[in-house]
């Protein structure tokens, strides 16, 4: 007796790409946003800081210019104090750019350069909060012993 063999059923052989078929990878390739960020539901929550922790302990300390109110006020003692307090902000923005998160993974140029493009501008910007919030917009609130009325 001939015992019949059951037929294997043989693949077709794959289209070449002229006749139309595109082959894709099992596997997917890293993206730029796959491959620089984590995938978050990957973390635990546990050990995923809140965007409040992160804020409260990003926010920039109080500095103070130095100012002595009872000396005159010239010119020149008014811009050796801003100068002075500009030195001392600057320091601040430093400080505070390297416990953003992320910052410190960036290469060190990449870091000055920000810091070197940016420093006005936040500057700006701190001025204007302080002075709308301390002073309702009404004076220049440079530092807390710093006010500017005129």
């Amino acid at each position: 007796m001939h015992e019949e063999q059951p037929q294997q059923r043989q693949q077709p052989p794959p289209q070449s790409p002229e006749e139309g078929t595109t082959y894709i990878a099992p596997v997917t390739e890293p993206s730029v946003n796959t491959a620089l960020v984590p995938h978050m539901s990957a973390i635990s929550p546990a050990l995923t800081p809140s965007p409040v922790k992160i804020l409260e302990s990003i926010e920039p300390e109080i500095v103070y210019a130095g100012y002595d109110s009872s000396k005159p006020d010239t010119a020149e003692y008014l811009l050796s104090t801003l100068n002075r307090l500009a030195g001392k902000q600057m320091i601040q923005v430093v400080k505070w750019a390297k416990i953003l998160p992320g910052f410190r993974n960036l290469p060190l140029e990449d870091q000055i350069t920000l810091i070197q493009y940016s420093w006005m501008c936040l500057s700006s910007f701190a001025l204007s909060w302080r002075s709308y919030k301390h002073t309702n917009s009404q004076f220049l609130y440079f530092a807390p012993d710093l006010i500017f009325d005129e």
